[in-house]
């Protein structure tokens, strides 16, 4: 179910960030949606799924290569709105002005957005967990891959073969959440909801 999806996720995050914190947003952007949890001190107050994937924005709204200006209007927007009019969480947390949520983010996109940052030639778990990206350089990367053909985009350290096109959306996307949310930092996890199956398994306590 949704719910022990949710718990298995935070119990892979929660191996990396076992620390208590009053409330954290955990963020995982797959391909076809997003998952939101919110947590108090370690516990889930609140779990979305939200129809908004990389996959699926970059077929739609990704056409072409470099993307065209208008594309890229069109993209944010639509990502903005499907935000505002699918997610209870963000709009609390907006309408709450609440200071101190921190986010954490895990699954492929934000674990690429920290490789990317730390010009990763291999991909290393051990400096990638607890990254911290920071919402200027994530806007500065945005703008400088949108002016790039996929095949240029691919030689950047970091960047795995295949994320070329879909790294655009999921930047777009964690864009949108940290500025809704007016936050400048999100922390990475390279743990989430495979790693929180096999501690389950294992009985592992977080």
């Amino acid at each position: 179910t949704g719910e022990e999806e949710a718990s298995l996720s935070l119990k892979g995050v929660q191996s990396v960030f076992n620390d208590t914190h009053n409330l954290s947003l955990i963020l995982d952007i797959g391909g076809g949606s997003t998952e939101l949890i919110l947590t108090s001190n370690q516990s889930i107050e609140c779990v979305e799924s939200i129809p908004l994937g990389v996959v699926t924005i970059a077929e739609q709204y990704l056409q072409h290569d470099p993307p065209l200006k208008d594309d890229l209007d069109i993209l944010n927007h639509t990502i903005r709105s499907i935000i505002l009019t699918s997610s209870n969480i963000i709009i609390n947390l907006i309408k709450s002005n609440y200071q101190n949520v921190r986010i954490i983010g895990t699954a492929g996109t934000v674990t690429t957005l920290a490789a990317m940052d730390l010009k990763l030639i291999d991909y290393d778990i051990d400096v990638v967990n607890k990254h911290i990206l920071f919402y200027n350089y994530l806007n500065y990367l945005y703008n400088m891959i949108v002016n790039l053909h996929s095949k240029e985009r691919i030689d950047l350290p970091g960047l795995e073969l295949g994320r070329e096109i879909v790294i655009i959306a999921g930047t777009a996307i964690v864009l949108t959440i940290m500025a809704l949310l007016n936050v400048q930092e999100l922390s990475v996890s390279d743990a989430g909801l495979l790693e929180g199956i096999l501690l389950e398994k294992a009985g592992v306590n977080t």
